[in-house]
Order: C-alpha cells, then sequence, then structure tokens
C-alpha cells in the first residue's frame, strides 16, 4: 500500500485527481495523460489508503483501475457518500467485456488495453463535467458597476468584487442589513446582457462590504451566467490544455 503525487509540468493546472492503482503499465499511462491535461495527480494502489484520500481531500476526478466488482462498488460508495467528493467525475479502467455493478456506475469507463487516444477522448469528455463541477465553487474576481434598488431608497451604486453562481460580493458606501431583499441590475464585463435580478443580503461588514445571494435568477439568466463562468475557468488553463480542445 502506497502512494505518491505527481505535479503537472505546467501552471496554474486544472485540478486534482486521485488515481487507484498498482498495475505500473497503468500508473504510467494514466500520469501522463493526466500531466497533458495539467491535472496535480495522487496516485495511491491501497484500497484503505484511497479511502481515506476521498474521506479527506477534494478531487475533481477519481480513476479506479479495481478488477474486482464488489472492491469497485464499495470504492464508488464512497466517493458517493463522500462530502467533497460526492460529485467528482468517476472513470473505471476495466477489461475487455466487464461491466461494473449496475447499482453504482462511474461515470466514464475505459476498457483495456488502454491507449494514448482512448485516455486522451475519456479525459476530453470528462472535462466538460470537472469544469461543471469547479463552477459550483468558483467565485470569479470581477470590476465592474452595479445597481442595487431597496424600496423607498435613492438606487445605489457598488462595485463588483467577484461573482458565482448563486450571488456576488459588492463594495459600497451604503450599510445593509442581513435578511434584506434588494433588486440588483449589473452588466458582465465583456457581454451584453444586463441582468436584473432579486438578490438576499447574507453579509455585510462595517468596512462596506457585502454579500448577496441571487433568489430570482431565471433560467436563461442562469445559463448566461453559467457560460461565462466556465469561459473564465478554461481561460484559466495553461495553453498546452486549451490546444487539446482545438485538435479536430
Amino acid at each position: 500500500m502506497s502512494s505518491s503525487a505527481v505535479a503537472p509540468s505546467a501552471s496554474p493546472f486544472a485540478g486534482h485527481a486521485l488515481l487507484i492503482s498498482n498495475d505500473l503499465t497503468t500508473v504510467r499511462q494514466i500520469t501522463d495523460a493526466m500531466r497533458q491535461f495539467a491535472f496535480c495527480l495522487e496516485i495511491c494502489s491501497g484500497l484503505a489508503a484511497a479511502a481515506t484520500f476521498i474521506c479527506t481531500r477534494k478531487f475533481q476526478a477519481i480513476a479506479l483501475d479495481i478488477a474486482s466488482a464488489e472492491e469497485l462498488s464499495n470504492v464508488m460508495e464512497v466517493i458517493r457518500n463522500s462530502p467533497s467528493n460526492q460529485t467528482s467525475v468517476t472513470l473505471a479502467i476495466l477489461d475487455l467485456g466487464s461491466r461494473p455493478d449496475s447499482r453504482i456506475r462511474p461515470n466514464f469507463m475505459m476498457h483495456r488495453p488502454l491507449t494514448g487516444p482512448l485516455i486522451e477522448s475519456t479525459l476530453k469528455a470528462a472535462m466538460g463535467l470537472i469544469i461543471r463541477d469547479l463552477r459550483r465553487y468558483f467565485r470569479c474576481p470581477v470590476k465592474a458597476q452595479a445597481h442595487i434598488d431597496i424600496a423607498g431608497r435613492p438606487q445605489i451604486e457598488c462595485e463588483m468584487m467577484n461573482i458565482s453562481e448563486g450571488g456576488m460580493a459588492i463594495n459600497t458606501s451604503i450599510p445593509f442589513n442581513s435578511g434584506a431583499v434588494v433588486k440588483m441590475q449589473f452588466v458582465l464585463p465583456d457581454t451584453p446582457h444586463v441582468f436584473r435580478v432579486d438578490a438576499e443580503v447574507c453579509w455585510s461588514d462595517n468596512r462596506g462590504r457585502a454579500g448577496l445571494h441571487f433568489v430570482s435568477l431565471s433560467r436563461e439568466q442562469k445559463a448566461k451566467l453559467q457560460g461565462w463562468l466556465s469561459k473564465k475557468i478554461e481561460q484559466g488553463f495553461p495553453d498546452a490544455v486549451k490546444k487539446l480542445f482545438e485538435r479536430a
């Protein structure tokens, strides 16, 4: 039972990944592919150690090279019950013709013999889910003006500090009461779409900063915000990773 970490060859990186395998060929193939996609890879050969990692660390992707269908199912249960990794993208490496337990299936399956193109195409497909998971926690720094309306008060101008799927942090000279519901209007940088949403003040400090939670994003607004955040995440990837997605 052992583990080791392999850092990406470029920075910034796309995220953290865990490989559970004791097959040296598989470890080499997955390590090479994960390095291309700029993942910081943790390699673990023992199931007990892997379970500890899953319960104590956050991984964007988990690759499982586990021959026993029962053990694979057990590790998948640990992943799905982990507060940090229940949305992690899972990739199972299987012998040709084998199938995991139908009750708990990984997101992606790769059958041996593994090849570079097979692993690369699978990771490309997985990146869509990985970006979606990253986006759920991503707070994008942004410097733009926003306007807030509170019943019975003049419109308030403020500066956006960061934005996420669920809300934003702002800087303003006007104090807010936690729990207050306000109407916001803002435009994301480099986009023409005007957002008009209701928001609830989650917190406010004595230095002119406040956090707001969106309570009325329409389906269209949510899609536009998610698309904008995804592009910002992708822009942070190394150029070598971006080029992988430019290939025909």
